[in-house]
């Protein structure tokens, strides 16, 4: 298993560290954003591994033209 907080997720997948926090609310509504494994002083910590499976199988949206 490979730990990591928000900022290696966001680091790891290319979006803003804001973008992983609001997916963790989002998952308190219902999404199926990943339980973290721990909460710790410095944050919540996930499973990397099953962080990119969810992301990898979720729907993805296009980008708003401009």
């Amino acid at each position: 298993m490979e730990l990591a907080g928000v900022f290696e997720i966001s680091k790891d997948l290319g979006v803003a560290r804001s973008t992983v926090s609001m997916w963790d609310v989002r998952r308190a509504e219902g999404n199926e954003f990943p339980e973290p494994v721990a909460t710790l002083e410095c944050g919540r910590i996930y499973d990397l591994d099953a962080i990119r499976v969810w992301y990898a199988g979720r729907p993805k949206r296009k980008k708003p033209s401009t």
